[in-house]
């Protein structure tokens, strides 16, 4: 008798909550479509080419200095984001990934 009071309850207790597949679902598919947009955003923005001389003028400017791995990493992202726009403008229609580090000259 217990085992079918539980039984009960259960089958109530879903079809209280089903309405929320629908919204779930719906979340999902608007996250995926708000990505989607701003992945094409993030592409469309043009790609900041920061150089060495870049990098003292605003240690000038605002009187702050950098460290060599600051350095680094600014102009390291700099290069980043370019390379990703080639081969995002490259390859728009390509299925398999391409590997931006093949791109990027690696200097050890």
């Amino acid at each position: 008798m217990r085992n079918f009071k539980d039984t009960i309850y259960f089958k109530l207790r879903t079809s209280n909550l089903c309405f929320l597949i629908p919204v779930f679902f719906w979340c999902h598919y608007f996250i995926g479509f708000t990505e989607g947009q701003m992945n094409r955003h993030y592409m469309k923005l043009k790609a900041v080419e920061l150089k060495e001389s870049d990098l003292d003028e605003h240690e000038k400017l605002f009187g702050i200095e950098l460290t060599p791995l600051d350095r680094e990493a600014i102009l390291k992202y700099s290069g980043y984001r370019t390379a990703l726009r080639f081969v995002s403008s490259r390859n728009s229609f390509s299925r398999t990934p391409v590997d931006v580090g093949t791109i990027l000259s690696k200097e050890d």
